[in-house]
């Protein structure tokens, strides 16, 4: 039996400052690579213009985009699935207490 680790799996960590910097992060979505944009410091009408650009070339790559933080999204290819942790399910399901009971 082989065990094998996919060292070419990689997430791109960008800061991107204007709107040219978009098609460089699709071609990163195109080859199958993770994407994710700190827009923190990006003018929030070229942020608007980068993630709808970005959720649209998700989209069309059947892959997946999710906010993780004010600013910050995460977009994936297909062959990468996001999964939430469990402190995330817990408060969508209204369970917040550790015994796993409801509020």
């Amino acid at each position: 039996v082989s065990i094998h680790t996919n060292k070419s799996m990689k997430v791109i960590v960008c800061d991107p400052e204007s709107f040219d910097e978009v098609q460089v992060l699709c071609n990163y979505l195109k080859n199958r690579k993770q994407v994710i944009t700190n827009l923190e410091n990006t003018p929030p009408e070229i942020s608007q213009r980068i993630v709808d650009f970005l959720s649209g070339a998700t989209y069309s790559l059947e892959g997946q985009s999710q906010q993780i933080g004010r600013n910050i999204f995460l977009f994936t290819p297909s062959n990468v699935e996001v999964a939430k942790d469990h402190r995330t399910l817990m408060r969508k399901h209204g369970m917040n207490n550790p015994s796993g009971g409801e509020k």
